[in-house]
């Protein structure tokens, strides 16, 4: 990263789950870490309102934080492909009008590839992009407006999150949530989940992990392109279930598998972590 003292070291566009524990991470890192999203700024220092669909708010944002290395997190499932396309190349409209020329990271995902045919492969970085869901299109466009507007780019295709450490416990949707609400259960109350889709088989990144490897990008004076950030093993749902449910809920939660839906249309997502690993980072197992 090339420093420059007037200027903020990361701009993290997007306060949701990932922009939020990333920008404290990158804090206690010692990097100067602004945060830009659509609500209002918070206490802390370097935090920015910002619409992506606002010309003038992106403008704004671009000139008082001067970012020598922007993170791209910010997402919206609700608005169509073509209008979290619009945002991005906002973004990229006003960095050229603000003669701005930052790092550009982008948090991409898995999604992208859609899904294996057999557990006897895993996605490369050069794998073709076949998304099988509204999520994995609107980020598939995204990247590939991105490679092809911007000559330096690092497209990170980041495989399923979790952690078990910073605030927010895993990141894995209902099983989690099942295990908060058996948690919060009168003490002996016996509760069962009733799990779809147990034999897919997916790769967990540990979040730490993730936020390694964005650092490292950070820091680089060079641009990777696009990235696997996974652990480069699969585990199965149920499998991952049962371990959180020995962990947390011992003798109170049950787990009942839906032998009618043992798969979804995504039943198989590994990733190749060779390129990650050739750039020194060794990426955690799954850990529970």
């Amino acid at each position: 990263m090339k420093a420059n003292s007037n200027n903020l070291d990361v701009l993290v566009i997007g306060a949701g789950f990932l922009g939020r524990q990333l920008a404290e991470y990158l804090r206690k890192s010692g990097l100067n870490v602004g945060v830009a999203s659509r609500s209002s700024p918070s206490k802390t220092s370097n935090s920015f309102k910002v619409d992506l669909l606002d010309s003038h708010s992106i403008g704004n944002t671009l000139r008082n934080s001067r970012p020598n290395c922007i993170i791209l997190t910010a997402f919206n499932f609700s608005l169509d492909s073509e209008i979290n396309l619009k945002m991005v190349r906002n973004l990229l409209v006003q960095l050229s009008l603000e003669n701005q020329n930052p790092k550009f990271v982008y948090y991409s995902s898995s999604a992208e590839y859609g899904s294996l045919k057999t557990l006897r492969s895993k996605f490369s970085e050069v794998s073709p992009q076949n998304p099988i869901n509204k999520y994995g299109e609107i980020k598939a466009l995204i990247t590939n407006e991105l490679v092809a507007e911007l000559e330096h780019h690092n497209i990170l295709r980041i495989f399923n999150p979790y952690s078990t450490e910073m605030p927010g416990k895993y990141f894995l949707g209902k099983i989690w949530r099942e295990i908060r609400q058996m948690q919060k259960a009168e003490s002996g109350l016996v509760r069962s989940i009733d799990l779809s889709y147990h034999s897919d088989v997916r790769d967990f990144i540990n979040l730490q992990s993730l936020f390694e490897v964005t650092e490292n990008i950070v820091r680089r004076n060079d641009d990777i392109g696009v990235l696997n950030v996974a652990s480069g093993t699969g585990t199965k749902i149920s499998d991952l279930t049962e371990m959180l449910i020995t962990k947390y809920c011992i003798g109170r939660l049950s787990l009942k598998l839906d032998e009618s839906k043992p798969f979804s249309s995504l039943p198989y997502s590994i990733g190749d972590v060779s390129k990650l690993i050739s750039l020194g980072i060794i990426p955690k197992k799954l850990e529970i």
